[in-house]
């Protein structure tokens, strides 16, 4: 435990949510790998393996450039502001959504439809 500690710097007291912070972050990475090869292979079962690169390619330019905007916005604001305007853009969106269920509005665009 000594050698963690020196290793990764902890302060005493700081190992339990050092190590909580990590599972969570461990979790986080394999549910986004998980949905990578599902959708990867949902795409190759419907468009075959010859496109697989300009899958990938295109995935990992979003990547890119959502890294990049990302950077370049959390680092121009103040981060307690940026997060509670990111938290209360999110809650208005469940709201929203929440509202739509219970309308029932319509939620198929004809881009997503399967006909």
């Amino acid at each position: 435990m000594n050698g963690l500690r020196r290793m990764f710097r902890l302060q005493p007291g700081e190992g339990g949510v050092f190590f909580v912070l990590g599972f969570i972050l461990m979790c986080n990475a394999l549910a986004m790998q998980i949905s990578g090869i599902v959708a990867i292979s949902g795409f190759l079962s419907s468009g075959g393996v010859e496109q697989i690169l300009l899958v990938l390619l295109i995935d990992y330019t979003l990547i890119l450039l959502a890294g990049g905007l990302q950077s370049l916005i959390v680092d121009k604001f103040e981060r307690v502001d940026l997060m509670g305007w990111i938290i209360l853009v999110f809650a208005l969106l469940f709201v929203v959504l929440r509202v739509m269920f219970l309308l029932q509005a319509p939620c198929q665009a004809p881009i997503f439809s399967t006909k």
